[in-house]
């Protein structure tokens, strides 16, 4: 039988009072450092003595170094260098589409390296982000669309033409510097449109500030979850295993009947059966919904 992971209390974490290194040059550490604080009594010192956006910007200008978790433990390893902290952060973020094509989806994973006892753990969260975009020929409708992307306080992003135009106009947030920058953008295009979307750069998108708070909730409950066989941090859900049975057939379906847990200093793993429901919705059988 799986045995629960012990929660570690604050005072007997082995991160209580820590100082941990943070790069980033888009103001991440307003959701990070509180949550530090209150959690842990540690401390958060902030770098940028890299610019991050070598690694990847949203603007796709500059592809992503590797994958989400390559960019975010980059970030993390990056962060112990440059200052010599041996416990590092590093926040990576992606956007996908919303179910049924409604909306986004905000995925943000924040990783810790940890040099001292040679581990790596990370939070993560998929939550509905706010990333808008469209093209528009006139003034009134770019204006029209900036209301709906709750603009001013989530900034945009203008080109010419379409969203691979090389020129860029980023970091937008009043009405005068978005006219402006329309203006501009219009005069280049060669199609007698611009482009917009959302900032999605941390510091001028809240609502993805809100989602990196959360994947840093997750990161400290991870740190704060010993492993039951070696007493190591980090203890968490890594998968969900598929093969709930149908409520008809009683088949095998797509949808998640155990969580598993995995250790991320030993090889052990634990297996915890849903208890929320026992069957599935006959809707995620491939033999009744094929």
């Amino acid at each position: 039988m799986p045995t629960d992971p012990k929660q570690i209390s604050r005072q007997d974490a082995p991160y209580a009072g820590a100082s941990f290194a943070l790069l980033t040059k888009h103001g991440k550490e307003r959701a990070i450092t509180p949550r530090f604080a209150a959690a842990l009594g540690a401390t958060i010192a902030v770098t940028d003595a890299f610019d991050t956006d070598t690694l990847g910007t949203f603007t796709r200008e500059i592809p992503r170094f590797g994958n989400q978790l390559d960019a975010a433990r980059k970030k993390a390893e990056l962060a112990i260098k440059l200052t010599g902290c041996p416990l590092g952060l590093g926040s990576e973020g992606s956007f996908i589409p919303g179910p049924f094509g409604l909306g986004s989806l905000n995925l943000e994973v924040i990783t810790l390296v940890d040099r001292h006892r040679n581990l790596v753990i990370t939070g993560a969260v998929r939550q509905p982000g706010h990333h808008a975009s469209g093209t528009f020929e006139t003034w009134d409708a770019l204006a029209a669309f900036a209301g709906k992307a709750k603009f001013p306080t989530h900034a945009l992003v203008l080109r010419p033409d379409d969203e691979n135009h090389p020129h860029i106009r980023k970091g937008l947030t009043d009405h005068g510097a978005l006219r402006a920058a329309y203006d501009e953008c219009l005069a280049l295009a060669k199609a007698g449109a611009v482009f917009a979307e959302s900032d999605l750069r941390a510091h001028l998108n809240p609502t993805r500030t809100e989602n990196i708070g959360a994947a840093c909730d997750d990161l400290i409950a991870r740190m704060m979850r010993a492993c039951p066989a070696c007493d190591a941090p980090g203890f968490g859900l890594a998968r969900l295993e598929s093969g709930l049975p149908c409520s008809w057939c009683g088949e095998p379906t797509n949808d998640w009947k155990a969580e598993e847990f995995h250790c991320v200093a030993c090889p052990h793993i634990e297996s915890k059966p849903r208890t929320d429901r026992h069957k599935a919705d006959p809707g995620f059988c491939p033999h009744c919904n094929p």
